[in-house]
C-alpha cells in the first residue's frame, strides 16, 4: 500500500500532542509505525536530537504508562536533517563500542572511528573506515611488516625513541 512505502505515517485526524500539548490538524503530525502514538513533528525531532541511547524511544508517557517502542530508522531519517542523522549514528556506534568494553578493538589510525568486536582466532582487523589493516596481536598497524619484524623494530627503537618505549612497555 501507499503508507507502507512512505517514510512517515501522517496523523489521520486532529489530536493534541502528548508532549507539548499543541493541537495538530490532519496530516500535520506523525503517527509512529510500531506503537501508533501520534506526535507533532517538532517534538519528535527534539526526541531524536536529544536521545542519549542507541535506539530512539517513543516519547509517550503518562501517569500509568511509558511506551517502550522505538522509532524506525526510516522515520528518523525522514524527520531530521542529514547531519543530525549522522550524529545519531556516530553516537549509537560510540555507545555500542563502549558497551562492548574489553571485547571491542578500536582502530589504531589517529582520529579513525572504526572498531570491531574481538573474536578468537582473528588476528587482523581491516578497518572499513580508514582502510588500514590493524594487527590485533600487536595492537598496532604495521603495514609491510610481519609481527616478528615489527616487534624487532620496536625493541630496537625503544632504546632511543620514547614513544616506541611506551608502546613496547604497553605490549609487555
Amino acid at each position: 500500500m501507499h503508507l507502507e512505502k512512505s517514510e512517515l505515517v501522517p496523523n489521520a485526524e486532529e489530536f493534541t500532542c502528548p508532549v507539548c500539548f499543541v493541537d495538530c490538524a490532519d496530516n500535520e503530525g506523525v503517527t509512529l509505525r510500531d506503537c501508533l502514538h501520534a506526535f507533532c513533528r517538532p517534538c519528535l525531532v527534539n526526541t531524536i536530537q536529544f536521545s542519549e541511547e542507541a535506539e530512539v524511544k517513543c516519547p509517550y508517557r503518562d501517569d500509568n504508562y511509558a511506551c517502550d517502542s522505538t522509532l524506525q530508522d526510516r522515520e528518523i531519517r525522514a524527520l531530521v536533517p542529514a547531519d543530525v542523522y549522522e550524529q545519531l549514528l556516530a553516537r549509537s556506534m560510540a555507545l555500542a563500542e563502549k558497551r562492548m568494553g574489553a571485547q571491542a578493538f578500536h582502530c589504531k589510525t589517529p582520529d579513525c572511528k572504526g572498531w570491531c568486536v574481538l573474536e578468537e582466532n582473528i588476528n587482523v582487523f581491516p578497518c572499513p573506515v580508514c582502510r588500514h589493516t590493524n594487527c590485533l596481536t600487536c595492537q598496532a598497524i604495521h603495514d609491510g611488516l610481519n609481527c616478528k619484524q615489527y616487534q624487532e623494530g620496536l625493541n630496537k627503537d625503544s632504546e632511543t625513541n620514547a614513544d616506541a618505549k611506551r608502546t613496547k612497555d604497553m605490549l609487555e
